[in-house]
Formats: structure tokens, C-alpha cells, sequence
């Protein structure tokens, strides 16, 4: 086999640390707090003015 079906094949065994990984199920990565509902570095919170502004915006409506 070649190409992607191998790589499906050895996925499992080359990727058990959870190291290389990214996506939904990386801790680290934007899309995975976003995923997790989590916030962090990579991912930062609104920030209390921010949320007032869109609070306000909302109310215009």
C-alpha cells in the first residue's frame, strides 16, 4: 500500500503520545478549545468591554 491507506493503517501507532495532533482533539490548538469550551493562550476569552459592546449592539435591535 501507498500513500493515505498506509498512512490510515500506522495512524494509530505513530500518533499514540498525542503529540502531532491538531485539530478538535488538541488541547493546544485554537479549534480544540473551541471544541472543549475551554479558553487559554491560544484561545482568550472576551474581554468585559468587548462583551458590552456586543450586549449593546444586541439591545439596538
Amino acid at each position: 500500500m501507498t500513500g493515505w491507506g498506509l498512512f490510515a493503517i500506522l495512524r494509530p501507532f505513530l500518533f499514540q503520545n498525542q503529540t502531532f495532533i491538531m485539530g478538535k482533539g488538541d488541547r493546544k490548538s485554537k479549534r480544540g478549545k473551541i471544541w472543549r469550551g475551554s479558553f487559554g493562550n491560544t484561545r482568550r476569552p472576551a474581554s468585559e468591554k468587548a462583551q458590552a459592546e456586543k450586549a449593546a449592539g444586541q439591545n439596538k435591535s
